[in-house]
């Protein structure tokens, strides 16, 4: 029997300043990844949060991106091409 389990926190939405302070505080609560909500913006905006996210959260915590099927083919190869820079450890779409 457990006494623990790793916890995941959703960001979702708002500036990549509210992004940030969301996986923070998530971070602070004891959350060891991070699903961040993308295609709400272009991807370039999206990989601009999901780094701005991996630069306040550090290398430990895991960081996942999640499109719900919002990407067309061009915008999800889009955010493919720069996801490895930007920080996810995985993709989902």
């Amino acid at each position: 029997v457990r006494d623990r389990a790793a916890a995941l926190a959703y960001v979702a939405g708002g500036t990549i300043a509210e992004a940030v302070a969301q996986a923070r505080a998530a971070v602070d609560s004891g959350v060891v990844a991070i699903k961040v909500k993308v295609a709400v913006a272009d991807a370039a905006t999206d990989l601009a949060r999901c780094r701005a996210i991996r630069d306040a959260v550090g290398p430990a915590v895991r960081l996942s991106a999640d499109a719900n099927m919002g990407y067309g083919r061009a915008s999800a190869l889009a955010f493919m091409a720069g996801a490895a820079e930007a920080g996810p450890d995985f993709v989902e779409q």
